[in-house]
């Protein structure tokens, strides 16, 4: 829900302060971000439960997303050295901005439901280890 809101207020100000509108379709965006919310909960949830207190897992939480952000499609990935496309391909968030950025600046849609396949799959996999890390807290 946070997340939502936060994208919800920052499209806002962008299109009242920077005049942006998206390209195409506004449904893809915003089924994208629901997507990207949900796959990214299970990692928050597993940090929280590792870290068991809230500024250190907060902290660590915003370096995999700066982390994440800057070299997963802040800065466009065919840019980076051929060494690192490797690593990129391997960050989650790549497959949350890549397709965002795409489909609102260009109307591009090419990799939109591979990215949405790998963000369920991202989310799938730390939402399930998350559950068994609970689980194991609560019955230990």
């Amino acid at each position: 829900v946070q997340t939502c809101i936060t994208v919800g207020l920052v499209w806002g100000l962008a299109v009242w302060f920077c005049h942006f509108i998206p390209v195409g379709n506004i449904w893809p965006l915003l089924f994208l971000v629901i997507i990207g919310s949900l796959a990214f909960a299970g990692l928050g949830t597993l940090l929280g439960l590792l870290f068991k207190q809230v500024i250190p897992a907060a902290i660590v939480g915003m370096l995999i997303a700066i982390i994440g952000w800057w070299f997963g499609g802040v800065i466009w990935t065919d840019i980076w050295p051929g060494a690192m496309q490797g690593i990129i391909a391997a960050l989650p968030t790549t497959y949350l901005i890549r397709p965002f950025t795409r489909a609102a600046l260009l109307g591009l849609y090419n990799t939109y439901w591979f990215d949405i396949a790998i963000l369920l799959g991202f989310g799938i996999i730390t939402g399930i280890l998350a559950f068994l890390l609970l689980r194991k807290r609560f019955t230990a």
